[in-house]
C-alpha cells in the first residue's frame, strides 16, 4: 500500500515536470520566402535574447539584425517580437519562451511559437531560443 502512494505521489510531481513546444503558423504563411529579419530588442531584456535569435536565424540562412523598432529598415520582410518569464529559485531561469513573426508590410502575423519549460527541469536560454526558433523556421 505504501508503494502504491509513493508511486502515485512521484507520477503526480513528475506529471507536473513536463515541457511543451507549441508552434502556429497561419493558413497561407510560406517563411521560406523572407529575406530580411528584424528582431526587436526589448528594454527589459537583460539576458540578450535578442541577439540569441539574430544568432539562430543567421544560422537558418535568413539576414538578420536586432535593435530598438525605431531602427528597422524600411526593406524588412518580418518582424520577429518576443516574451520570456524567468524564475528564480537559487539562480534565475527562463520557463517560458515565445515569439511572433508577422509580416512587416501587411502587419500580420504568419508564425509564432511558445516553449514551456518548469523551473524543476530548466535549461539554457540558448537551448531554449533554438529550439523555439528551429521549429517555428522549420518549414524552410
Amino acid at each position: 500500500m505504501k508503494a502504491a502512494v509513493v508511486l502515485l505521489l512521484l507520477l503526480a510531481l513528475l506529471t507536473g515536470c513536463t515541457s511543451s513546444l507549441t508552434t502556429r503558423q497561419a493558413p497561407k504563411a510560406d517563411l521560406s520566402q523572407l529575406r530580411h529579419i528584424f528582431v526587436e530588442h526589448r528594454l527589459n531584456d537583460n539576458h540578450r535574447l535578442d541577439e540569441l535569435i539574430v544568432q539562430e536565424l543567421r544560422s537558418l540562412g535568413y539576414e538578420a539584425v536586432a535593435g530598438p523598432l525605431t531602427m528597422m529598415s524600411p526593406e524588412t520582410d518580418a518582424l520577429v517580437t518576443y516574451e520570456d518569464e524567468w524564475v528564480f529559485d537559487f539562480t534565475s531561469h527562463l520557463t517560458t519562451f515565445s515569439i511572433t513573426v508577422a509580416d512587416n508590410r501587411r502587419h500580420q502575423m504568419l508564425a509564432e511559437g511558445r516553449y514551456y519549460r518548469p523551473s524543476v527541469t530548466h535549461m539554457s536560454p540558448d537551448e531554449m531560443v533554438h529550439l523555439t526558433v528551429a521549429k517555428v523556421f522549420s518549414a524552410r
